[in-house]
């Protein structure tokens, strides 16, 4: 794919190497005609992260930002917006699973209002496991 991205997407992680590949998984099935790439900032995390990103096989263009230390998700977005190059921006979490038409709803979405923003959640029950990670968010 060597035409400009039309969609960015935006993935902050912090020490979220197991659910971030599952996300990432999860964009390699993506069911659009829509050039998109995906732009992973890890906010210094300690888990082999950084690791994973670098062997990882996707079948998407693919951007990696490495922050030293945790500034938290918002400056993390941050980061990587400055190397997107879509004219749409998704932010999309590392503990994120897309469903298949993910990005071919956003982008008919602004098709027609490009002012839109758009917000929702859709909670569904995946993880058969326990991540303590997640018990780390709620303290």
């Amino acid at each position: 794919m060597n035409e400009k991205p039309k969609v960015s997407v935006i993935i902050p992680s912090y020490n979220a190497k197991e659910r971030l590949e599952g996300s990432l998984f999860s964009l390699t099935l993506q069911e659009t005609d829509i050039p998109f790439e995906v732009i992973v900032a890890d906010n210094g995390s300690t888990d082999g992260t950084m690791e994973m990103l670098e062997n990882i096989e996707v079948n998407f263009p693919f951007k990696k930002v490495r922050i030293p230390v945790n500034q938290g998700i918002a400056k993390g977005r941050n980061h990587a917006i400055r190397k997107a190059e879509g004219d749409l921006l998704i932010f999309h979490d590392s503990d994120m699973l897309a469903e298949p038409r993910f990005i071919q709803k956003h982008a008919e979405a602004h098709a027609d209002r490009e002012d839109l923003v758009i917000c929702g959640v859709c909670w569904k029950r995946i993880y058969r496991y326990f991540y303590t990670a997640f018990l780390i968010r709620i303290i």
